[in-house]
């Protein structure tokens, strides 16, 4: 049974886990859990950790990451959010929301490397990558082109979206194998449900 991750809702399906049991770089149990990239400056290079690993945070242990978040616009959300924060406790809820998302939450598989999106004063949920039956599907009029375009960060408009629309896997993918060159990452926020979308490309 997969245990929970605050912010990656399908990790066994969306990430890098490897259900066969392979021997986990930090306690040396065999069991099954997450193939690498971890990212860190030790000696310590694990292409491989167990899910007890982990979910426990111990990727700390050893200064390693397995996603990037886009701390910035975390800290300006909150200051929005709750003016009233004094700039030290802002500071720890950004690092301890972080540490949530770098240390705790299993990498995305993407083509390219990019910042993970906070919305609301948190970082958002990766639900999916999509391709165009679920933007159809999510869009209330079922125009899922417009979907996009409308929920898509760095999308400059809809012409924008037209060009890359073509490039998206017409169907519903049910795992992280990469299958077309565009990849379309669905994610969501945590307390309000706006959908935000990311893109890219091989």
């Amino acid at each position: 049974m997969a245990l929970r991750f605050r912010y990656f809702s399908l990790p066994h399906g969306f990430s890098t886990y490897r259900l066969e049991p392979e021997t986990c770089a930090i306690c040396g149990i065999k069991r099954a859990g997450y193939g690498g990239p971890f990212y860190g400056l030790e000696d310590l290079e694990p292409d491989f950790v167990c899910e007890e690993c982990l979910t426990d945070g111990r990727l700390a242990e050893h200064d390693l990451e397995t996603n990037e978040g886009d701390q910035a616009g975390l800290a300006r959300q909150l200051r929005q959010l709750q003016p009233s924060l004094d700039e030290a406790a802002l500071r720890t809820l950004v690092a301890e929301r972080t540490a949530e998302l770098e240390q705790r939450t299993p990498h995305l598989t993407t083509w390219q490397d990019f910042r993970w999106p906070a919305h609301c004063g948190d970082y958002c949920q990766f639900v999916k990558e999509v391709g165009i039956l679920d933007l159809e599907r999510l869009a209330p009029d079922g125009d899922g082109l417009a979907f996009f375009a409308s929920h898509t960060q760095d999308m400059q408009d809809l012409e924008h979206a037209r060009e890359v629309w073509p490039g998206i896997r017409p169907d519903s993918p049910e795992s992280s194998e990469p299958a077309y060159d565009v990849g379309v990452y669905l994610f969501e926020c945590l307390t309000c449900g706006e959908p935000i979308i990311l893109w890219d490309c091989s």
